[in-house]
C-alpha cells in the first residue's frame, strides 16, 4: 500500500513539477521588483562605470581587431601604448540588459540548485540576500 501511495505521489509530482516556470517567475520578480528598487550607485561604482566608458573609447580608437575574430561571438582587440600591451574583449549580448542582470544575480533558482547538486551532492547550499542593504 505504501509503495502504491509513493508511486501515485511520484506521478503527481511529475505532472505538476514546473521548475522552468518558477525560475522564469523568479527572474521576472528580479526584473520588476529588485532592479527598480535598487539603491543608488555609490561614488566608487560611478567612477568604475566612467572608467569602463573610457576603456571602450580607447578600444575603438586604438585597438586593432585580432585577425579571425570577425565572425566569432567575442571580438578581440590588441594594442600597445607606453610600453604596455593591452588586450580587450567585446561581446554583444543578445538579450535585454535587465535579463542579463537577472541571470547574473539571481542564484536561487531550480536550475542553479540542480547544478549545485550535480557538482556537490548533498553539500549544504546557502544563499544570503540583501545583507545590511548591500547589493
Amino acid at each position: 500500500a505504501i509503495a502504491s501511495f509513493r508511486d501515485i505521489l511520484g506521478i503527481i509530482e511529475k505532472e505538476f513539477e514546473k521548475p522552468t516556470v518558477i525560475d522564469k517567475r523568479r527572474m521576472d520578480h528580479f526584473v520588476k521588483e529588485e532592479i527598480p528598487n535598487a539603491p543608488d550607485l555609490t561614488q566608487q561604482e560611478k567612477i568604475m562605470l566612467g572608467k569602463l566608458s573610457e576603456l571602450e573609447k580607447t578600444l575603438h580608437e586604438k585597438g586593432e581587431r585580432i585577425t579571425g575574430t570577425l565572425k566569432e561571438d567575442v571580438d578581440k582587440f590588441l594594442w600597445k601604448e607606453k610600453g604596455k600591451h593591452w588586450v580587450c574583449y567585446e561581446a554583444i549580448v543578445e538579450t535585454a540588459a535587465y535579463r542579463a542582470l537577472a541571470e547574473a544575480f539571481e542564484f536561487d533558482t531550480y536550475n542553479e540548485s540542480r547544478s549545485h547538486f550535480k557538482e556537490n551532492g548533498r553539500l549544504l547550499r546557502q544563499i544570503k540576500k540583501n545583507i545590511d542593504g548591500t547589493r
